[in-house]
């Protein structure tokens, strides 16, 4: 028994000496175990520059400088030639050299910078994003937010980047060859300057996540068929001139699994939103859309909807068929009775009707929510008698008053 004991601690002891040299948190560990490192995790020690002994950890694939307060990419880094993970994350990165190029193992690089409280307050100046990036080979991951980048070279086309999240700088326009680009398949520069996108967009064959959020986007581009493969739009407050007709362009990326059309003043939604037939989440909060399409129904994956603050007085009788249905959030409307089609989807697990004002009516039909589990009713015209036959009728459902 003791012997078998001594023998699992002898392989503890063995496992956590192995462990430790294949990952350190200081330098000097590092360099002790430099002959068989993978991992360095140097990050928030206030640290500026590295030391030139960095350069014989030959085997180090993943390396963690955030949080630092580094201004470049301490050169000793471009020696690490089996690099794959570059994580420089909370620094103050703007330029790169072109010796990065020598790291063709490098596959995720992070030169995002934490947001400046006065950064959308600053005078911007030219800050090109770092061409020299393009050349890493390997790279398929790049994160460059709140950085203040303001332009982009064509190079990236030539590029073998698959994501690239560029969120909270100062781009006004973007590259043709960003969509251009057959390896791209996730785009983000939400937070930007953005007024117009490049009728290439229509050529992003392989592009699954757009993030156009909070931009200030006029028009989109006539057509969006080409995005044959886009799963993911989000194109939220942004100022468009006549947001009916360019949101139109939109129900023509039949792939569509999430879409957020929310803060866009949009009036009206024709036909050919059903035909959005992949989608499961729609968020179209914050417009002024007084009713819905019956063609609704034909969105039979659609789990998660939220229309709250619109112009609603009903929903379309093809609500029902939506048998996906999780949430339902109709909040800051104008319904004045408990809406047929939502009493009849009995799948339906969460319910927001508050904040509407006139409504007032409603049947025993709603006992058929059988799996409803939350409902909020705050702020509506339903007076106490009323909310307590609604409590009576779901009777397993927990209420939000």
């Amino acid at each position: 028994m003791k012997k078998a004991i001594l023998l699992s601690i002898v392989c503890f002891l063995s496992i956590a000496v192995f462990a430790q040299l294949e990952s350190a948190t200081s330098i000097t560990e590092a360099i002790a175990n430099a002959n068989t490192l993978k991992k360095l995790t140097l990050s928030g020690k206030n640290l500026q520059q590295l030391p030139a002994s960095i350069a014989q950890l030959e085997k180090l694939e993943e390396l963690d400088l955030s949080n630092n307060l580094f201004k470049t990419i301490p050169p000793v880094v471009y020696s690490l030639k089996n690099l794959r993970t570059l994580n420089l994350k909370g620094n103050q990165i703007t330029t790169i050299d072109s010796a990065i190029a020598n790291l063709q193992q490098l596959v995720y690089l992070n030169i995002a910078q934490t947001l400046n409280k006065g950064f959308l307050d600053e005078k911007h100046i030219e800050i090109p994003f770092p061409a020299a990036i393009f050349d890493c080979c390997a790279l398929r991951k790049v994160d460059a937010g709140n950085v203040g980048f303001t332009t982009m070279s064509e190079d990236i086309l030539a590029s073998n980047i698959e994501e690239i999240y560029l969120f909270t700088n100062h781009f006004k326009t973007l590259p043709s060859g960003l969509f251009e680009n057959p390896s791209m398949r996730v785009v983000d520069v939400s937070n930007n300057d953005i007024t117009a996108l490049p009728e290439a967009i229509s050529n992003a064959k392989s592009l699954r996540v757009l993030n156009l959020n909070a931009n200030k986007l006029i028009a989109l581009p006539s057509s969006m068929e080409g995005m044959q493969k886009l799963s993911y739009l989000h194109l939220a407050a942004n100022p468009l001139a006549k947001p009916d007709e360019e949101v139109a362009k939109i129900w023509a990326c039949k792939k569509l699994q999430y879409l957020n059309l929310s803060a866009l003043k949009i009036t009206k939604i024709d036909e050919a939103m059903g035909d959005l037939v992949n989608l499961e989440e729609l968020d179209m909060g914050y417009n002024k859309i007084r009713l819905l399409p019956n063609t609704i129904g034909q969105l039979q994956r659609l789990k998660r909807f939220v229309f709250s603050r619109n112009n609603l007085t009903e929903l379309p009788k093809s609500f029902s068929e939506l048998k996906s249905l999780d949430i339902v959030d109709l909040s800051y409307n104008e319904l004045s009775s408990f809406p047929t089609a939502l009493a009849q989807n009995p799948v339906i697990q969460s319910i927001d009707l508050s904040f509407n004002p006139k409504l007032t009516v409603f049947t025993d039909e709603i006992a058929a929510l059988q799996e409803l589990k939350v409902i909020n009713l705050r702020k509506t015209g339903y007076n106490n008698t009323q909310l307590m036959k609604i409590r009576d009728l779901l009777i397993s459902c927990n209420f939000i008053l």
